[in-house]
């Protein structure tokens, strides 16, 4: 882990230098002015995290039924 993390911190400052605006709003995950649901898609995945746990659930079932 700290192979990947000693890995990510040029790339970081890197980022960082070129252009400092667009390296804090990709981190804050900032598109555009407006409300959250317009300019994010994080409230999907939230959404979508049942239906996930529907998906395993159901696959683990049908592969204990077949033991």
């Amino acid at each position: 882990m700290k192979e990947i993390i000693a890995g990510l911190i040029p790339l970081f400052e890197e980022a960082k230098q070129k252009n400092e605006f667009d390296f804090i709003f990709t981190l804050i995950n900032y598109t555009q002015i407006g409300a959250k649901e317009l300019s994010s898609n994080l409230h999907e995945w939230f959404e979508v995290i049942d239906f996930y746990k529907e998906q395993f659930n159901s696959l683990l079932g049908s592969l204990s039924t077949q033991n």
